[in-house]
């Protein structure tokens, strides 16, 4: 590296003494290693954002599905279940893992929440597999809104 800074410095018509080089040489080094650092961590940092729609592809051609096309059909599976209501849904990718998240309002106290969660979970994963062939969606969250009480 000390080789390669004495020859940069000649090309630019600058002479240093011995001292001056090494310590040149050192923050080149430090400089080029907090650069380094910094791609790195910036790569690693990714971020969940909001996206539009999924693209899934195949040999004969590509498709997208639009958040909007998996929001109508997570609204059509709330008839299959009694006591909750699908208030919004959300599409969220992290590099190529995508997640629904999905906020709901509880109509009956009585239900038993944790296996109806469960049980929706499956259903949506399920249906979106099937009908619309996504299988990139990883996760779903639910997000209980409010409960209403029948009192």
């Amino acid at each position: 590296m000390d080789d390669l800074c004495i020859e940069l410095l000649k090309e630019i018509g600058y002479y240093l003494p011995g001292y001056q080089r090494g310590f040149l040489t050192g923050v080149i080094v430090v400089i080029v290693i907090l650069f380094i650092i910094r791609i790195i961590y910036l790569s690693l940092r990714a971020k969940v954002k909001r996206c539009n729609g999924v693209a899934a592809g195949s040999d004969k051609g590509n498709m997208f599905v639009s958040a909007a096309a998996i929001s109508d059909l997570i609204k059509a599976l709330e008839a299959e279940f009694d006591g909750i209501k699908f208030s919004k849904t959300s599409l969220y990718r992290k590099r190529k893992k995508y997640s629904i998240k999905l906020i709901a309002d509880l109509d009956n106290k009585d239900v038993d929440f944790p296996n109806l969660i469960n049980h929706i979970r499956e259903k949506i994963f399920e249906s979106v597999n099937q009908n619309l062939g996504i299988s990139c969606i990883n996760k779903v969250d639910i997000v209980l809104k409010r409960v209403k009480s029948n009192y």
